[in-house]
């Protein structure tokens, strides 16, 4: 790490654009319109809408040379991760942009077997997320 990167003005500058990216509309919009969704349907939304790229497309500023990682969590569950976040192969997204259906059969585990709809959901989405990481 150099100096550079522990400037206190650019450190300001950082904070300020993930501020503005995270209180923007489109970011309140996407949020809302995950939170409204139904169980069962709720993961594959936030799929559709939280990953770091579609949230560039819905006009999220997210700044471009940041790693962004995209977290998903619900009451009772452990967090699951939608984008850049971990090095391991993110199994989940790929499912999703291969197939969104099937990872709406997998939140329908949800309400039917809690723990085994957790555990194959971080299993998925490359590793444990904790909502304080």
């Amino acid at each position: 790490m150099s100096e550079q990167d522990l400037d206190p003005e650019r450190l300001k500058a950082i904070t300020s654009e993930m501020v503005e990216a995270l209180t923007s509309p489109a970011y309140v919009e996407a949020m809302r319109v995950v939170k409204s969704t139904s169980n069962e349907k709720r993961l594959s939304e936030a799929m559709h809408r939280l990953t770091p790229d579609a949230l560039r497309d819905q006009g999220v500023k997210l700044p471009a040379d940041m790693r962004i990682s995209s977290r998903y969590f619900e009451p009772a569950f452990k967090g699951v991760e939608l984008g850049e976040g971990s090095k391991e192969r993110n199994y989940l997204k790929e499912l999703y942009d291969t197939d969104a259906e099937l990872v709406d059969r997998i939140s329908s585990l949800r309400n039917k077997n809690p723990e085994l709809y957790q555990s194959v959901a971080e299993r998925l989405s490359g590793g444990d997320v904790s909502p304080l990481a």
